[in-house]
């Protein structure tokens, strides 16, 4: 790898002169007596924030890629004229600055390194996962790996507080069994995990749910991590 090769991912130090502050600028300065002062107050609050993390980001970026590159054969024309890359590499620019969580941006790096890397996903998924990691919380993914590493474990669990117990005891994290519960349901909504409506609920809702039976490849398992929530985790990964 020479100086010249590695030169091409640092970040230029010049101003960032980001879109969304300038036009939102714009926007308070039509607010009759107020907008100079708000605008003013927006400039001073957030510009710095803008531009650290719009910086921190692109290093992040240029130093997966250089990552890549020493493990495959990268055409930088080639990604450079790539719609798909682009696309989710725009997605997750957004997100990015828009977060300041280091497990968001990590896996946002890692989407947009194996993007590059032509991972075996559909762009429409890519874009679907770049969403999810937008919406979920560290916490949500952190249980979701749970469910993936421990499958067996906890595919016959018959109700959530034994579910709660072990990954507590896994994990040693200390979360709300109705906080627990309710990630337990956006996963769910999200298609990553199937959990079935016979399970039983934490002590003091009491209701009555008929099984349900999710094929015979899954057996009576109550916990079953989808293809959707193990592609999800496998595209926010670097192996």
């Amino acid at each position: 790898m020479t100086i010249e090769s590695e030169d091409k991912y640092k970040v230029p130090k010049s101003d960032i002169r980001d879109t969304a502050h300038l036009i939102f600028r714009a926007a308070l300065s039509l607010i009759p007596h107020w907008g100079g002062s708000l605008s003013e107050i927006f400039k001073a609050l957030l510009k710095p924030s803008i531009n650290r993390r719009t910086e921190n980001w692109m290093n992040e970026i240029g130093q997966g890629l250089l990552e890549l590159e020493k493990r495959q054969k990268l055409d930088y024309e080639e990604l450079s004229n790539n719609d798909d890359f682009i696309t989710i590499l725009i997605q997750a620019s957004w997100t990015a600055v828009r977060n300041h969580q280091e497990e968001k941006i990590k896996a946002l790096r890692n989407a947009v390194i194996n993007t590059a890397s032509n991972i075996d996903l559909t762009n429409d998924m890519q874009l679907l996962f770049i969403r999810y990691i937008d919406e979920l919380t560290p916490t949500h993914i952190t249980i979701l790996k749970f469910f993936i590493d421990n499958e067996l474990k906890i595919a016959r669990v018959t109700s959530f507080i034994e579910l709660h117990q072990a990954f507590v005891h896994e994990t040693s994290m200390i979360i709300d069994e109705m906080y627990f519960k309710l990630i337990c349901e956006d996963l769910k909504i999200r298609c990553l995990v199937r959990i079935s409506e016979s399970i039983q609920d934490f002590p003091g809702i009491n209701i009555q749910r008929k099984a349900i039976s999710f094929g015979p490849e899954e057996g009576d398992n109550i916990l079953v991590v989808s293809k959707i929530g193990k592609d999800f985790i496998k595209y926010i990964t670097l192996e």
